[in-house]
């Protein structure tokens, strides 16, 4: 697990003292400013969650022009809360599924 998977995982946790509330705007802004910033300073690529982007897209059959962050949002009706504990039940799934395939392999 990479300093991006227990930085979400703490967050699922614990969101308010960092984000202020359950919102996936504030958790995708913040999780991409740690990784600016540990990429910019510390010289470490770390990266969010690779293939992410198309397991969401593959969810829910959406077209591939439209952000992952955006297909939640939209299926959560703009609800920030929801979807913050959507994208989490999502991720939940893109491990499974992702852990599944490793063992395969």
């Amino acid at each position: 697990m990479n300093d991006v998977d227990k930085l979400l995982d703490e967050l699922r946790i614990n969101p308010i003292p960092t984000l202020g509330k359950k919102s996936l705007t504030r958790l995708v802004d913040f999780v991409f400013g740690y990784i600016f910033r540990t990429n910019d300073t510390e010289g470490i690529f770390l990266s969010f969650l690779p293939e992410f982007q198309d397991f969401v897209v593959d969810y829910y059959n959406f077209g591939e022009s439209h952000n992952w962050t955006d297909i939640i949002q939209f299926d959560c009706h703009q609800d920030e809360e929801r979807s913050f504990n959507k994208f989490y039940e999502l991720m939940d799934l893109y491990r499974e599924k992702f852990a599944t395939e490793n063992c395969e392999q």
